[in-house]
């Protein structure tokens, strides 16, 4: 049927969801991308040209360091540009590129090892070792896996935390290996983004910083054009438009200031979520309610915040105070006036920075930052309360930096200290608010009081006393509430991971029930169930995210705490544990990298990458066993290990997880492809045997009995609303036979010269003048034997037996036999009495529609690929609509396209002609599979299906037959 306006209007949506950050293509730089992203990648709508540039310099050079003042865009740049251009082939030299983005961390040799490592499928613990021993390690080991076809771009995202907060053992050792990645190996590229005001800092670093001047590429801000280009393009790409150019200006306007491209990100992120789609508009009411463009900001601020957790969140209050001077207004302050020489004050201003709150700049006097935005100041209501609230304490502190800088400037002078007096005023700041400069002057300042005490004979010297003791007592104060904050925290997330883990439990066991109630045919009740196991599963997942940032702010305000590392490595390694099941991949491999960081002993990471165990028999002679990676397998369930594993029985043998292909073969047997996934862990036994080789009908293949991932592990609403499908899940299938190709016109036509007439004229292919979704196709008896009539699109074609079929504007596969097209407009009914036929004539004992459960496993093998042959369909892997345009589209002869072969050598499984099969999800219903010459890259994944009656007849929609195995013959699933 046609779609709804509703359901375009979902695909689209969905569309722009799915495809956020992507490289603009060429020739429309806004085709494709969600607008006004608020991750900040909506700002990449300007900076084609400088992508273009860096994937220049990466083609020539094999190390590009993309510098620019804080907020001008630089991880945009990378993530939205650079990296999907990469993976898309765009490096070239014949090379498959592949990426990798970590960032240092405070174990920066740890992040790049847990990164190599999901891709060497490797020990992270032992790969960092490796290094630490020689720096070539990593880069040799690299150099292996890749060969001549494989390419590597490793993206380091914010170079600069190995200047910041680093271990300095661990800086060494990374940026030694870091450059010996950099050293330019074939195959081996590193990107890294870096701060400007941290050029001199890494300059110096002793390896990684020498050829720092022709790696630099300095990102200049945009300009005024190409901001208003930013802000107009995307909404005009989606057929929207501002209400009023005064609008546009003052949004424009907004990004000139220093740190105004997030200013400009928030607001038009939260634009984008008000907008009137009936009228089209995006509308200055809108604008307004929010508070102005800066009312996003403000908005942001307390969502970051808010992130922080207690102990960083008090960090941040006091450094953003500081922030703004007296008269309230911004005011550019260094590090040290800052206090940030301590970690906790060092992670806040961090964060502050990375959350584009606080700008960071390059003077003088080395990093000095301020706020983002003076709109902060004025809307933020949280930042207005706190410079209230402190009025008093703000006065005296602003008084004390004046007077320290000044003393120092003029050489430390006596007479420049402070007095009795104002060291009492001083007592209200805290050591923590005092900086280092700040508390040397008022040690100075009460040794100077004290001396001038004992000077005039005087026994008592309260004040100094009393001052000196008050700021001790601070400091022992401040560390009992640091343990006091600590175990609080400790003892509310303790009490998160255990509620997190329970739902989690109840996710699981809701998960299990409504898989069961799908395969059992009951789809409105395990679409309800599954509904329920998503809830729960959410709510495990907020309740870890919780415990993990309290975990995280507790092991920031005390270190040295190794149980609070021990939580926090276990929440992490729980939430990368559930993002798995949720098929969020790459969530997933950010929590194993952060894991690692917390996991000194390395039992998270021999947990995370523990081996499955894999145990083979046989019952056939002779049988001889081999393993390799499954070709075509997704980046996540990839394997790299291949062996020979000789006759059978095979003992239990650890093996990585992944998807493999065990080949068997054995004398006067058919040879067998055996798709298997293997999951950390599991213990596997299979028992495989080999049907001699007069058992398989000619073009036909052997599916042994086995498991398979059946349904979708996408967005959950387009695989309801799309896909039509369950939730992916495994599901097992006996042994059957399945046709190598769909059934050609050859074939039908040599069924209906057996058939009598009335019974031919039954099953005669025909959709009428005008049928189905595109064009027509009737096939006709006539003297001179049988001639096809079909109508792609708009050209009609004809031709006899022994005539080809020559479509116009083909330049490859123009001219063809259409006796070897696959046969279409054949109802589901026709293919039954088809198959009846051939079973009951003996041409094919046991011959039978497939049914879906086996249509999927044929297809997919065992990983849950989106397509036989993999996760990306280009033109020559199949025949749809892209594949000769639409043009020129038609059917093709099977067998044309070779490389779209599923793991079990299955051709023709996608594209060219939808395959009716019986429905394993609706009793009694058909159900159309793998998309035809006329339909897109989406419609033909191997998970979608079209639910249709028994007795549609669609120029697109042709057959494919499975056979029952003889009882005999049917050994048990394993």
């Amino acid at each position: 049927r046609f779609a709804s306006g509703d359901e375009l209007r979902e695909a689209l949506e969905q569309l722009g969801r799915r495809t956020a950050g992507a490289p603009p293509p060429a020739g429309n730089p806004y085709r494709g991308l969600r607008p006004f992203d608020a991750d900040h990648r909506a700002l990449f709508f300007g900076r084609n040209a400088e992508a273009g540039v860096v994937l220049d310099r990466l083609r020539s050079e094999p190390f590009v360091v993309v510098t620019g003042d804080s907020g001008v865009g630089k991880s945009s740049l990378c993530r939205a540009g650079v990296l999907p251009a990469v993976r898309e082939g765009a490096l070239g030299g014949g090379r498959a590129w592949s990426v990798l983005a970590f960032a240092p961390g405070k174990r920066p040799l740890a992040a790049l090892a847990t990164a190599v490592a999901t891709l060497l499928r490797g020990d992270a613990a032992k790969l960092a070792q490796a290094a630490r021993s020689d720096p070539a390690a990593l880069a040799d080991e690299l150099g292996r896996h890749l060969g001549e076809a494989g390419g590597l771009l490793l993206f380091l995202d914010q170079v600069e935390e190995l200047l910041t907060v680093s271990d300095p053992q661990e800086r060494d050792a990374a940026q030694a290996a870091l450059a010996e990645l950099a050293s330019g190996r074939p195959g081996l590229r590193l990107l890294a983004t870096l701060r400007a005001d941290f050029l001199t800092r890494f300059a110096a670093l002793p390896a990684l910083g020498e050829d720092l001047s022709r790696a630099l590429y300095l990102l200049p801000p945009l300009s005024p054009e190409r901001v208003r280009e930013a802000v107009v393009g995307p909404a005009g790409a989606t057929g929207l438009r501002f209400e009023s150019e005064a609008m546009v200006d003052a949004l424009a306007a907004a990004a000139a200031q220093p740190g105004g491209l997030p200013l400009l990100q928030f607001a038009l992120a939260e634009l984008w979520e008000a907008r009137d789609e009936a009228a089209g508009l995006i509308r200055r009411s809108a604008l307004e309610s929010m508070g102005g463009v800066g009312g996003a900001l403000a908005k942001h601020a307390d969502a970051l915040l808010a992130t922080l957790g207690p102990a960083l969140g008090a960090e941040a209050r006091r450094l953003l105070v500081r922030l703004v001077a007296l008269g309230d207004t911004r005011v550019r302050r260094t590090g040290a006036e800052l206090g940030a020489d301590r970690a906790p004050a060092r992670a806040a201003l961090d964060a502050l920075v990375r959350g584009r709150l606080v700008v960071a700049h390059e003077d003088e006097a080395g990093g000095a930052f301020e706020l983002a935005h003076e709109v902060l100041i004025r809307e933020w209501g949280a930042l207005r309360r706190w410079l209230h609230e402190d009025a008093g304490k703000r006065a005296v502190l602003e008084r004390l930096m004046i007077a320290a800088v000044e003393w120092a400037r003029a050489g430390r002078p006596s007479d420049a200290l402070w007095s009795a007096r104002q060291l009492r005023e001083a007592q209200a700041l805290g050591p923590d608010e005092l900086g280092e400069r700040g508390a040397e002057f008022l040690r100075a300042s009460a040794q100077a009081v004290r001396r001038g005490l004992w000077l005039r004979g005087t026994v008592a010297i309260g004040v100094p006393l009393a001052v000196a003791a008050a700021y001790a007592g601070a400091l022992a104060k401040a560390r009992r509430d640091v343990v006091r904050r600590v175990d609080a925290l400790v003892a509310d997330d303790r009490d998160r991971l255990w509620a997190a883990r329970a739902a989690n439990a109840e996710a699981e066991r809701l998960r299990a029930g409504a898989f069961g109630l799908f395969d059992a045919g009951e789809r409105a009740r395990g679409e309800e169930v599954w509904a329920q196991a998503l809830a729960r599963a959410a709510a495990a997942g907020r309740e870890l995210a919780e415990a993990s940032r309290a975990f995280e702010a507790a092991y920031t305000q005390d270190p040295g705490r190794a149980d609070v590392r021990a939580l926090l490595g276990q929440t992490l390694y729980e939430r990368a544990l559930l993002a798995e099941a949720a098929g969020a991949t790459d969530q997933a491999a950010e929590f194993a990298q952060r894991f690692a960081l917390y996991d000194p002993s390395g039992e998270l990471a021999r947990r995370w990458s523990a081996p499955a165990l894999l145990s083979i028999q046989s019952a056939t002679p002779g049988a001889r066993l081999s393993l390799e990676p499954a070709p075509g397998a997704p980046p996540a369930s990839r394997a790299t290990e291949a062996r020979a594993l000789g006759p059978a029985p095979v003992a239990p043998t650890p093996l990585a997880r992944g998807s493999y292909l065990v080949v068997l073969a054995a004398p006067g047997r058919a040879a067998l492809r055996y798709p298997l996934a293997l999951e950390r862990g599991e213990r596997v036994a299979l028992e495989i045997d080999l049907p001699a080789a007069g058992a398989v009908p000619p073009g036909y293949l052997y599916v042994p009995p086995g498991w398979f991932l059946f349904g979708s592990a996408g967005d959950d609403k387009e695989r309801r609303t799309f896909f039509g499908t369950a939730p992916r899940h495994r599901v097992r299938t006996q042994g059957f036979f399945i046709a190598r190709h769909e059934v050609t016109y050859a074939e039908w036509v040599d069924y209906l010269d057996r058939l009598a007439p009335a019974e031919r004229a039954r099953r005669t292919p025909s959709t009428g003048a005008h049928g189905g979704l595109g064009g027509s196709v009737r096939l006709e008896l006539q003297a001179g034997g049988w001639q096809l009539v079909i109508q792609p699109l708009e050209k009609m074609y004809r031709a006899r037996v022994g005539e080809k079929i020559a479509y116009e504007g083909r330049g490859d596969h123009a001219a063809q036999d259409w006796l070897k097209f696959p046969v279409t407009g054949i109802s589901a009914e026709d293919g039954l009495a088809y198959a009846a036929w051939l079973d009951q004539t003996g041409r094919l004992p046991g011959a039978r529609l497939c049914t879906e459960y086996e249509w999927e496993r044929a297809a997919r093998g065992a990983d849950g690929r989106e397509y036989p042959h993999g996760d990306e369909l280009a033109p020559a892997d199949a025949n749809y609509d892209e594949t000769y345009g639409r043009a020129a589209m038609g059917p093709d002869e099977v067998g044309r396209h070779p490389r779209g072969a599923s793991p079990f050598g299955v051709e023709d499984l996608v594209g060219n002609a939808f395959e009716w099969t019986r429905s394993s999800l609706d009793e009694g219903q058909f159900v159309v599979r793998g998309g035809s010459y006329f339909h897109d890259q989406k419609t033909c994944q191997s998970v979608n299906r079209n639910v249709a009656p028994a007795g549609l007849r669609d120029p697109a929609v042709g057959l494919r037959l499975c056979a029952s195995l003889p009882p005999a013959a049917r050994p048990p699933v394993p």
